[in-house]
Parts: C-alpha cells; sequence; structure tokens
C-alpha cells in the first residue's frame, strides 16, 4: 500500500469509522510485531498488529477494546502503554491456553505508565529485565504515575525474570487486581506491590524469590499461594488473608515462610506446611500504631522451623497484639523451640494449640477461655474454662484432609475434648469452611464439627446400633 492510500485509510478509521468518544473494538490479525501495521480496520487485511493495535486506542478518544484471538504473538521489544486520559483499554485473548504474548530475551513484556487497563484471557511470558535500567517486572511493569490502575482477569503470567525479589512476574507501582489468574514460574518473584493490591480467586505458585510482597497494604482473598522458594506472602504494613491457602513455601534465610506482615487480618485460611528460620507459619514484628492483628477460624498445621528456630506455627515480636479465635495449631516442627512463640502479646480463645513437644514459649497467652493446650507451656487460665496437658490421643485431631474448602483442614474426631468446649460468648457465627455454629455446643478449634453429626451419633457414624 502507498503512503497515501495509508493515510487516508487512517482518516477513514479515525473519523468515519470512529469517531470521538465512541468505544473502538480492534482486532488483531497478525501473529508478527510490525509498528507499521496500524490501521485497524475492517476492510484492509493484515492491517492490525498488537503493537499496532496500541499505537491506534493511544491516538483515539474513548473507551478502546483489542481483541487478540487465538496463537503466539512474538515481540520485538517493550510493549509500552503510555495512555492519556481518553477512557479505558482492554486487551482480551481467547483464552490464557490458546493465546500467547512472548518476549524475546532481555525485555519485558508489557509496560503500563497510566491509565485504567484490563488485560483478560492470555498469557504473557518470556519477559527477563536483569540486564535492563529497570530492572523490575519482566512480565508487567506498572508504573507509580497518578491515574494507573490494572485488572488482570484469567490471565497467566509466567517464566518471566528480574533481580531477586523484584517482582519478576508483576512489578505494581500502583493500584492493581488479580483475578482468577496464575502467576507461576517467575525467577525473582511472583508480584510485588507499591500501591494497594488485591489477589482473588487466583493461583501463586512455584516462584523464586516470594509468591506476593505488599510494600504498602493488600488483600488475599480465596487463593493459593504455594511452593514459593522465598516467602508466600509478605506486608511491609498490612494484609488481610482470607478463605484462602498458604502451603509450602520455602524461606531458608528470612523470617515468616506463610505470612509475613506488620499487621495482619487472617480469616478461614489454613497456612500448612511452610518452613523458616523462625515463623515459618505466620511472623507478625514492627507493630505500627494502634493496629491489633487478628487470626480466626483458621488452620496452622505441619510447619517446620529449624534446630535453632522458634514459632514453627505463630512467631509476634515484642509490641505485637494478636488475638487468635477458633484457631486450630496443630502438627507443627519446633525442633528446638514451640509451635507459638510470643515475645509480643497473644490473646487466645476457643482454640486448640497442640504439639508433639512444648506448645509455647515465651510470655503466657492472654485467655478468654475454651482453649486447649497438649502441654503446659501456654499458661492458661483454668478457671476460665481452658484444659492443659490434653494428649493427643484425647484431642483426636483427625489428619489434614480435603473436608471441603479451598483448603486442607483438620477434623474433630467423634470423642474428641474440643467438640462442644469453646465458650459461648466468644463463638464464631460459623467456622472456617463457612459452616454455622451452634453458641450452645460450640466447638474449639477452626471447625464445629456438633453441627455435622446428630445428636445420638455413635463412634461407627451411624445413628443407632441396629444397622446392616
Amino acid at each position: 500500500m502507498s503512503y497515501w492510500h495509508k493515510q487516508l485509510a487512517k482518516a477513514a478509521v479515525g473519523t468515519l469509522l470512529c469517531p470521538p468518544s465512541l468505544a473502538q473494538n480492534l482486532t488483531v490479525d497478525r501473529l508478527d510485531d510490525e509498528p507499521g501495521a496500524d490501521i485497524c480496520s475492517d476492510f484492509i487485511a493484515a492491517d492490525c498488529s498488537l503493537r499496532g493495535a496500541l499505537a491506534f486506542a493511544e491516538q483515539v478518544p474513548g473507551d478502546q477494546s483489542i481483541r487478540l484471538p487465538s496463537g503466539t504473538y512474538l515481540l520485538n521489544s517493550e510493549l509500552a502503554l503510555t495512555l492519556p486520559d481518553r477512557g479505558s483499554t482492554t486487551i482480551e485473548g481467547e483464552g490464557a491456553e490458546t493465546t500467547t504474548v512472548v518476549a524475546n530475551v532481555g525485555f519485558r513484556v508489557m509496560r503500563i505508565e497510566t491509565g485504567d487497563v484490563t488485560l483478560r484471557g492470555f498469557t504473557m511470558t518470556g519477559g527477563d529485565v536483569r540486564n535492563t535500567d529497570i530492572d523490575v517486572g519482566g512480565g508487567l511493569f506498572i508504573g507509580s504515575l497518578p491515574g494507573a490502575n490494572v485488572l488482570l482477569e484469567d490471565m497467566v503470567v509466567s517464566e518471566n525474570a528480574s533481580l531477586a525479589r523484584t517482582g519478576a512476574g508483576i512489578f505494581a507501582g500502583s493500584g492493581l487486581t488479580v483475578r482468577r489468574s496464575n502467576i507461576s514460574n517467575n525467577n525473582g518473584g511472583g508480584i510485588q506491590s507499591l500501591g494497594f493490591a488485591t489477589i482473588e480467586d487466583s493461583v501463586i505458585t512455584e516462584n523464586d524469590g516470594f509468591g506476593v510482597a505488599y510494600e504498602n497494604n493488600g488483600e488475599v482473598v480465596r487463593s493459593i499461594i504455594s511452593s514459593n522458594q522465598g516467602r508466600g506472602v509478605i506486608a511491609a504494613f498490612r494484609v488481610t488473608v482470607e478463605d484462602s491457602f498458604i502451603d509450602s513455601n520455602i524461606s531458608a534465610s528470612r523470617d515468616g515462610g506463610g505470612i509475613r506482615a506488620s499487621v495482619a487480618t487472617i480469616r478461614r485460611t489454613t497456612i500448612s506446611r511452610n518452613t523458616a528460620p523462625n515463623g515459618a507459619g505466620v511472623f507478625i514484628e514492627l507493630p505500627l500504631g494502634s493496629f491489633d492483628s487478628l487470626i480466626e477460624n483458621s488452620t496452622i498445621s505441619s510447619n517446620s522451623v529449624p534446630l535453632t528456630g522458634r514459632g514453627a506455627a505463630v512467631s509476634v515480636s515484642s509490641g505485637v497484639v494478636l488475638t487468635m479465635n477458633h484457631v486450630t495449631i496443630a502438627r507443627n516442627t519446633a525442633f528446638g523451640g514451640a509451635a507459638i512463640d510470643n515475645e509480643g502479646r497473644i490473646v487466645a480463645s476457643n482454640s486448640i494449640l497442640s504439639a508433639t513437644n512444648n506448645v509455647c514459649r515465651g510470655s503466657p497467652l492472654v485467655t478468654a477461655g475454651g482453649n486447649i493446650d497438649s502441654s503446659t507451656s501456654c499458661r492458661l487460665d483454668l478457671e476460665v474454662g481452658d484444659i492443659e496437658n490434653i494428649s493427643l490421643a484425647e484431642l483426636a485431631l483427625l489428619q489434614l484432609g480435603d473436608n471441603g474448602g479451598i483448603a486442607p483442614t483438620h477434623l474433630l474426631g467423634a470423642q474428641s475434648v474440643a467438640l462442644e468446649h469453646g465458650q459461648t460468648l466468644n463463638c464464631a457465627d460459623r467456622d472456617q469452611l463457612g459452616n454455622p455454629r451452634d453458641a450452645l455446643r460450640c466447638d474449639a478449634g477452626a471447625l464445629q464439627l456438633s453441627m455435622m453429626r446428630p445428636e445420638f451419633l455413635f463412634g461407627d457414624g451411624f445413628e443407632s446400633q441396629n444397622h446392616q
């Protein structure tokens, strides 16, 4: 096509077909990275590369939607979106399994400086920024300019690289939401966020460096953060983790294998099989202001620290205030220490505190009743309904297993002393799985077995002895 034909085609698209402030729907129709293929009309074949479509979107006011048909899009350089205030931009593939955007070695996949951007339904992979000026965010870099707000939905961000612990998958300098996405196998960490970030219904797994690091506030909801070489969740300030599974993260040299935060709110979550020098499950440090931490209706199981480590399940630093209500702590391994390392103030109620040796180390727990200690090390208050020195047989916790929900949990055996041991005053409305609790028959620990069984249930699981 001649130069003049091309200019006429652009003019037609920009004026007749795409009047100002009208939403645009562009379809990429070539897999290569030709910057000049930026006409993106419905009348000219092979005139719209992904890079060309983004260039078009930056020039035309209004909301922009760019569709990526199935295929592998190989980039020659970083895709950069420096969108002015012209509306939102959506890039949507036909599914992460069939639509892939690949960066050649030596640059990231995409950089977004500002604007409302939605990335949906494709894979971003192959970014490597270890030898670049901005050596963070190998898959996606989001700038810190005001107005940047990025949503990832049904995405895969995998096998990207950056310097150690700098967010190889995603580096977000401002607002970020990750929904129904997989962030995995990135070399240098999964997600690092400087602004507020939300992770929903997603899997962050097998990243080298960490799972997700919040330099400010953040939340993890209905998500799995597992098998990262480094801590699962890190928060310099506050983090909320709800209805999630934090599992098998390995921090070889830094405290807090599953979750490390200054302030943490953890509800209906299982934290299991994480390892760290101290605080393998949860490590809470450096309290900020008057903010207190909470763990409720959660299971902390099978975490481990080395021979000299402390707090296999939970470790809190001096000045930290942590409330634990309906928490099951079990089968955590601290060879020379204890499951709970308390240098601050832990207020416990209706919780199961068990270990093969000492459960607690440090300051005595403040108790609101309904707790069970398999040792005597937590120094509970027997006058408010706590019991201690309970054997593992009496506790009768079943193995960590699939009892419904996103994460494994420990069911209570039919003869467990935890059945109906919880105190009415602090009995939560529901348990970790969302089942209702009966305040008059409130079980200690994360699960309410009393609401699952008949009034007269025999040990074999039948309601009477007259059965076949």
